[in-house]
């Protein structure tokens, strides 16, 4: 599932997103936790990055389930045009990983607190 902000002005170039994930393994939630996946996670997403700056990680609870979140920023390789800042969560619920990513203009901040709504009402079935 694909999300977009709507725009913000003829000078806005960039749109701010939010991406929904769903992956099926079996093995997913089993032995394996979710806090197991990090650093392993964040060096193979820093790989994509120019400048890729891990800002924070932390692990909380995402519909009562322990969840990591991982936010960073950089130039994406795959379009260097524009720095971008990434909040990322990441859930093992029933032999599925649910992954929810934000992704923004890193100088810009206006739809972070509508993203943070929509994430939070990710509910797992």
């Amino acid at each position: 599932m694909f999300f977009t902000s709507p725009s913000d002005g003829s000078s806005d170039k960039f749109y701010e997103n939010i991406n929904i994930a769903v992956s099926y393994n079996r093995a997913n939630g089993g032995d394996t936790k979710i806090n197991d996946l990090f650093p392993a996670v964040t060096e193979q997403i820093s790989g994509s990055f120019r400048e890729f700056k891990e800002e924070s990680l932390r692990y909380f609870k995402w519909n009562n389930i322990t969840a990591a979140e991982l936010v960073y920023s950089g130039y994406n390789k795959s379009d260097e045009s524009i720095k971008v800042r990434c909040i990322q969560w990441f859930c093992f619920y029933k032999s599925r990983l649910y992954l929810a990513t934000f992704v923004a203009d890193a100088a810009a901040d206006v739809h972070n607190k509508t993203a943070q709504k929509i994430m939070r009402g990710i509910v797992f079935i």
